[in-house]
């Protein structure tokens, strides 16, 4: 059997990387992959340990990395059903969009710099200058969310020395990775917002989506090309 059909029957489960920077800008990571067997996220030592492990393969776009799995192949991994997502429908519909039967999972930011809130200004600043990114999640110190920052909160700041915990929304919403982008656009639409976490079965940051996700995976539906 050639390699390219024994990657044909292997599962594929998304890696998600959670980098957080803390204090005075020290950074930790984690990666992480949603067991489909075990029903709950694992961390990729434990996953590398397992004896269905099968290694890593990185998309051709090189934007998403997924771990291959014996346990599962492509046709049962299809038949099992999506954890309930947080959004219920409000409409009924006859046939079901693309963006309904997408999950946000293939779409959103799977390697997600986060900062702890005791990060100072100055080192928050230099971050999001650095990455180029507006804003981050905040996580406490499991990975799970306890609001966000921005470069607005910074503004209003006004040069003014201190921490993430006195500027940051205490606030923020959260999609399983199997919500559709359906769910996604509508949760935006309805806050008022370009941004929504994305969070494991056990509530820790493990993606983000925006708006530009949304706008891009639109855009590739119909076949027009768009930045990676």
């Amino acid at each position: 059997m050639s390699e390219r059909m024994l990657l044909e029957n292997l599962a594929r489960l998304p890696l998600s990387v959670r980098r957080v920077y803390a204090g005075e800008g020290e950074l930790t990571s984690a990666a992480e992959v949603y067991c489909q067997p075990r029903e709950r996220s694992l961390g990729l030592e434990a996953c590398e340990g397992c004896a269905d492990y099968a290694g890593l393969v990185l998309e051709l776009d090189g934007q998403r990395k997924y771990v291959l799995c014996h346990r599962l192949n492509p046709e049962t991994a299809r038949g099992l059903r999506p954890a309930v997502s947080p959004i219920a429908r409000r409409l009924p519909v006859d046939h079901p969009s693309p963006g309904d039967r997408t999950p946000v999972s293939q779409i959103m930011t799977a390697d997600v710099v986060c900062v702890r809130e005791d990060l100072s200004l100055t080192a928050l600043t230099t971050l999001l200058l650095e990455r180029n990114v507006s804003g981050a999640p905040v996580v406490d110190a499991d990975g799970r969310p306890i609001g966000v920052v921005s470069k607005s909160d910074l503004l209003r700041r006004d040069g003014v020395p201190g921490c993430v915990a006195e500027v940051m929304t205490p606030m923020s919403f959260v999609l399983h990775p199997e919500a559709s982008v359906s769910q996604a656009a509508a949760l935006m639409a309805f806050e008022g917002v370009h941004r929504l976490l994305v969070v494991s079965d056990d509530g820790k940051v493990i993606g983000l989506v925006s708006s530009l996700d949304v706008m891009r995976w639109l855009g590739r539906l119909d076949g027009y090309l768009t930045p990676a």
